[in-house]
């Protein structure tokens, strides 16, 4: 969603940070590419699937979610099960890939011309090499990169390398 904002409305936006997720434009070519990547956006494909992913994920008590939210902290996992135990919150998270991969395929938004800083882990689950890799060629603007050694829950895992990595980008672009 971010990257389409930042596409569709660069007049407003004075910077952009982005953490794990690459352009759309970059995650697309490497689907397309890239083993591992294919590999790690398998879920898509399921996301997309009216109802079977909602009855899955909930199923054992978000069994699925917990797994995944492994580095948070008890309060953090407590409070995201329950906005997800909501009954549609869960449909409206899911509808976010069914909108930006609509028939299989994702949402094309162009060129970036807002400063960006694009934070990655190097061990993220979804979003390989490769995607991120390419995300510089759809930078028109000033862009950083910064890899770091963490997954793709970065907030989580990597808070004070990423709360100073968007200081300083927030910096730099103040006006």
């Amino acid at each position: 969603m971010g990257w389409n904002v930042v596409y569709q409305q660069p007049e407003r936006i004075i910077s952009w940070t982005a953490l794990s997720v690459p352009h759309s434009w970059a995650l697309g070519k490497a689907i397309k590419t890239d083993q591992e990547q294919k590999r790690k956006s398998r879920c898509i494909g399921w996301f997309l699937l009216p109802f079977i992913p909602e009855i899955i994920l909930r199923k054992n008590n978000f069994e699925k979610f917990r797994k995944l939210w492994k580095h948070s902290s008890p309060e953090e996992l407590n409070n995201y099960l329950t906005v997800f135990g909501r009954k549609q919150t869960l449909t409206a998270a899911l509808n976010y890939y069914r909108a930006n991969f609509r028939g299989g395929k994702r949402q094309a938004i162009g060129e970036i011309t807002t400063p960006t800083l694009f934070i990655w882990g190097k061990h993220d689950l979804a979003n390989g090499t490769t995607a991120v890799e390419y995300n510089h060629k759809y930078m028109q603007g000033d862009y950083t990169f910064l890899a770091l050694d963490g997954g793709h829950w970065l907030m989580q895992t990597n808070y004070p390398e990423v709360e100073k990595a968007v200081v300083e980008h927030l910096t730099k672009y103040r006006t």
